[in-house]
């Protein structure tokens, strides 16, 4: 995290703690500052793209940021020179077959 007052409360980093949740703080720089909020506008525009296109309500707005960030881990990236995070991060080529358009009626049989 960057160190930022949301990152740094008792109450947060007690919730890390009791979650075997690893922190690593991060110096204020301004680039590093400005990447975590493209990266967060990213996400928050694929969830109200996904959340307008698919009808569905803003309580799933959870469900929808999972779903992003699934997909933004399996996307190409410029700055790994086209390398995708999950292939990298699992050694394994990212599968595409589970994906469905976010919104459709889900196969319950």
């Amino acid at each position: 995290t960057d160190n930022g007052g949301e990152y740094i409360s008792s109450r947060f980093t007690d919730f890390c703690a009791e979650n075997g949740i690893k922190r690593e703080l991060q110096l204020h720089t301004i680039q590093h500052l400005m990447s975590a909020k493209r990266y967060n506008w990213t996400l928050c525009e694929n969830v109200q793209c996904m959340l307008s296109t698919s009808n569905l309500p803003q309580e799933l707005w959870g469900e929808a940021l999972q779903t992003a960030t699934h997909i933004i881990n399996r996307s190409p990236h410029n700055s790994l020179k086209g390398g995708i995070v999950e292939e990298i991060w699992s050694g394994k080529s990212a599968s595409y077959a589970h994906l469905h358009i976010f919104g459709c009626e889900a196969d319950t049989s």
